[in-house]
Parts: structure tokens; C-alpha cells; sequence
């Protein structure tokens, strides 16, 4: 049987398997699906709930709206004299002309502040932190927590004494993405004056940015003092690491005991979503609420080293860069006109002194160039 024949074989014994019919395509006239015939539903997720059902677990949080809860917390005041356990200087008060210029040397931001013709004063200030889905930043990123730390009025001098709890936290917490335009609104109402962050200026408030952005808000506008970028100067050289926490812990002995790191929000926001478990976020909330207490003892640790610069060991700063910032501060103002004042001048002579007499090359270069070819003694750093 050659090929022709047995494919004619084939053709007239083979049969086709019977079609079936094509299922009816569901449309708007279509009859429910009865409970019987339905398909089993998917667990059910947090944010399909009525929102009266997940408030019990935020009990001492306030009703913003629908998705958006907000609570307000007084912290214990810690200062870094409370931190350390020595007495130390004391910081005189901000309006003082030697720590305003000292602050301005070690944080530019300030004395931007004060040049657009405002007052620094402790109540002025709004200690800011976001807690957020990401790190990267872009346009899918979204804040489900923030928090605005604020001095109150008769609490200042009980704050720099650290025996009296004045700093209020105000926290909003968003419960799902439908609540985002009014959780931004709320954050916009603290967002004025001078905010004071922990490397805000390149996180944060892009955040906030990119997110009013979005739902069609106008993105706020603030004076911003981050302090990263002088934290970054004077401890690069002395910490392998120059985040919050690292400051907190090695510079001034803060111990924050167990708290769930913010590397964790993410995933506890996620799953809050997925299954409405709280534990997890509400440890995440407390969280953001300790940054705002080491965000506010670093502040006040800058206005102790403003006003006695020449006790830095205390905090084991790099005394070079510390010494640089008031030369490089007075240098710019005669080059912008207006003076620093004596006494600041001469901080600045003792800190370069310092600085040269213990190895800082170019702090030696810098006395050379100014003083002669003599180095200064090598003495013992003032505040051992």
C-alpha cells in the first residue's frame, strides 16, 4: 500500500471529536449567579470592610474620615544632656546672638530662615517625619503615616531642662488609598513655618510633593532645616553610619528598647490591607512617633553644640569639620558684608586652633596660611 492510499485510508475511518457549544458570554441581562452555583469568595480584604468594622483596634485614634484616623501624644522630653547623663553646657536661649550664629554655621538652613525676615523660636518649630510604602520615591509611593512634633508655648524651658514632657505628636494614619486626598489635606495644615526634619529635604517632602501632585492638590511650600547634611558632616568620620537611629544610639545614648524598625512599615501597611491586622502597623505607629522625639533631641543637641562649640567631644563630633563650618560661616559673611561678631570670630580662631593642634590637615593648612608656619600646642579638647 504505497502513501496515497493509506492517507485515503485515514480520510474515510478517522472521525472528528463532536464541537462543543460555546458558553453563553455573560452581559447586563444576565440572571445572578444563585449562592449554590456561585464560585467560593476570596478572603475578604480590609479595605472591602466597612470602616466601622476596623475601628475598634484604633480605639484612641480620632475619626478624620472614612480611611483617615488621627490621635495626639505628649512624649517624655529628652534632651542630650538626659541622654548622655552628664550635665554638660546648657543651651541658652534661641534668640541669643552667639547660639542664632552658632545654629546658622552648623545648620545654613537657619540662617536662610532668618535672612527671609523670620524669629526662630522653640514653638515655631514642627518636627516632621512620614512613614511611607517604599524608599524609592516615584510617583507609586504613597505615605499612609505621618507625624508633626510641636513645643508647646510654656513647655520650651521644661524641654531644655528634660524634666517636663513637652513635645506633642500629632499622627495621621491612612486605612486605604480612597482616604489619601483628605490624609494630604491634614498633613498640609501643619506644614508652614520652619519644618525640621531628618533627611526631608530629599525624601519626605518629595513625597508629599509627588502625592498632592497627583490627587490634584497644590504642593506646600516651607522653610526646611534637615538635619542630615550637618549630621553627615561632623560624624561621617566617626560612625559607619549617619542615620537617625545611628545618631540617636552612638552620639547621644538614646535606647529606643523594642521598636519595630521602619524598614518594617511596608509590609505591616500591606498586610493591614490584605487581612486587617493591626499589630504590627500600630507598633510602626509608635515608631514614627519615637522618630519625632530623637528628631527633636538632635535638634536640641545642634543648639547646644551652636553655643559651646568648643565642648564637641562631648559628642564625639569631628572637630575639624566643626571648627570648618564657623571659619567657612565667618569667612562668608565678610565676603557678603556684614560681619560676624567678635565673639564669633574668635569661636572660630579656637575651634581652627583646636582642630590644627590635633592633626586636622587642612585646619593646619588653613593656620598656616593665616598665622605662620608655627602649629599651635596640642591641648586637650575643652569639656573632658
Amino acid at each position: 500500500m504505497n502513501l496515497k492510499d493509506r492517507l485515503r485510508l485515514i480520510k474515510t475511518t478517522g472521525s472528528k471529536p463532536e464541537a462543543k457549544p460555546p458558553e453563553p458570554k455573560p452581559d447586563a441581562e444576565s440572571t445572578p449567579l444563585s449562592a449554590s452555583s456561585a464560585p467560593s469568595p476570596s478572603p475578604r480584604s480590609a479595605q472591602d470592610e466597612p470602616p466601622a468594622a476596623r475601628t475598634h483596634a484604633f480605639s484612641d485614634w480620632r475619626i478624620e474620615g472614612d480611611f483617615v484616623r488621627s490621635r495626639t501624644v505628649m512624649l517624655p522630653a529628652v534632651t542630650p544632656d538626659a541622654a548622655t547623663g552628664t550635665p554638660g553646657p546648657q543651651a541658652p536661649p534661641l534668640e541669643s546672638a552667639a547660639s542664632l550664629a552658632g545654629l546658622c554655621a552648623l545648620l545654613p538652613d537657619i540662617g536662610r530662615f532668618l535672612d527671609a525676615g523670620n524669629t526662630l523660636e522653640p514653638a515655631g518649630l514642627t518636627f516632621f517625619d512620614l512613614e511611607t510604602t517604599g524608599l524609592s520615591g516615584g510617583a507609586g509611593t504613597v505615605a499612609f503615616l505621618a507625624a508633626f512634633g510641636t513645643i508647646a508655648q510654656d513647655g520650651a524651658a521644661g524641654w531644655r531642662a528634660g524634666n517636663k514632657a513637652a513635645l506633642t505628636v500629632t499622627q495621621y494614619l491612612l486605612l486605604d488609598y480612597s482616604g489619601e486626598p483628605l490624609f494630604l489635606q491634614k498633613c498640609l495644615e501643619h506644614l508652614s513655618g520652619l519644618v525640621v526634619t531628618y533627611n526631608g529635604k530629599s525624601f519626605d517632602s518629595q513625597i508629599i510633593k509627588n502625592r498632592c501632585i497627583v490627587n490634584g492638590l497644590r504642593p506646600p511650600w516651607y522653610h526646611h532645616a534637615d538635619l542630615v547634611h550637618p549630621a553627615r558632616y561632623l560624624w561621617k568620620r566617626k560612625l559607619p553610619s549617619c542615620r537617625q537611629r545611628d545618631i540617636e544610639e552612638r552620639v547621644l545614648g538614646l535606647d529606643r528598647g523594642d521598636d519595630l524598625p521602619g524598614s518594617f512599615a511596608p509590609d505591616a501597611w500591606f498586610q493591614f490591607l490584605k487581612s486587617g491586622e493591626t499589630g504590627n502597623l500600630l507598633k510602626i505607629c509608635a515608631h514614627n512617633a519615637a522618630d519625632i522625639a530623637g528628631l527633636a533631641a538632635i535638634w536640641q543637641m545642634f543648639t547646644v553644640l551652636a553655643a559651646s562649640p568648643l565642648a564637641a567631644c562631648r559628642y564625639n563630633a569631628d572637630l575639624e569639620h566643626l571648627a570648618l563650618r564657623f571659619h567657612n560661616f565667618v569667612k562668608r559673611r565678610h565676603h557678603e558684608g556684614r560681619p560676624a561678631s567678635l565673639s564669633m570670630e574668635e569661636t572660630a580662631v579656637k575651634l581652627l586652633e583646636q582642630a590644627a593642634a590635633h592633626g586636622g590637615e587642612i585646619a593646619q593648612l588653613l593656620w598656616k596660611r593665616r598665622y605662620g608656619a608655627q602649629l599651635p600646642a596640642i591641648n586637650p579638647p575643652a569639656g573632658r
